[in-house]
C-alpha cells in the first residue's frame, strides 16, 4: 500500500510543480471574470436612435407613436402623414430613416391588422418588434 501512496504523492507533486498548472489556475478564473466584465460593458452601451417615419392613412395610431418619443429612447417616430408614400420608400433606400410604417385607410379595423407594412433596408430587431 505504501508503494501506491508514494506514485500518487510523486505524480501529484509533478503535476502540480508544473508551470502551466500553477499558470491555469490563477489564469482562469481572472479570464472568467474578464469575459463576464466584458460582457456586461457591451450590454450596457447604448445604441443610437433609430429614426422611424409613419405613414399613418387612418389617424388614429399616430398619437400612440409620438407618445413613444423620449429623449435617450431607442426608437423615433416621425409623422409623415401627409408625404406620399412613394417619397417615403425612396428616402428609406437613401437612408435617411430606418424604417417607415405603413398604416392604409381600410373600410373594416380588422383588415388593418393583415395590410399594416414595415419597409425598411434591414430586419427589425427583438426590441423594434416587441415595442411595436
Amino acid at each position: 500500500m505504501s508503494i501506491i501512496s508514494l506514485i500518487i504523492k510523486r505524480e501529484f507533486i509533478a503535476k502540480v510543480r508544473n508551470k502551466s498548472f500553477v499558470v491555469m489556475t490563477f489564469l482562469s478564473p481572472l479570464l472568467f471574470v474578464a469575459i463576464a466584465v466584458f460582457i456586461g460593458y457591451l450590454s450596457s452601451m447604448k445604441a443610437e436612435t433609430k429614426r422611424i417615419a409613419i405613414h399613418d392613412e387612418t389617424g388614429i395610431f399616430i398619437s400612440d407613436f409620438l407618445k413613444e418619443n423620449k429623449k435617450g429612447a431607442e426608437f423615433k417616430y416621425l409623422n409623415l402623414s401627409e408625404v406620399d408614400v412613394k417619397a417615403l420608400k425612396d428616402s428609406i433606400t437613401k437612408e435617411n430613416f430606418n424604417g417607415l410604417i405603413v398604416i392604409p385607410k381600410t373600410k373594416n379595423n380588422k383588415d388593418l391588422e393583415s395590410k399594416v407594412e414595415f419597409i425598411s433596408n434591414n430586419s427589425p430587431s427583438i426590441s423594434f418588434i416587441e415595442n411595436t
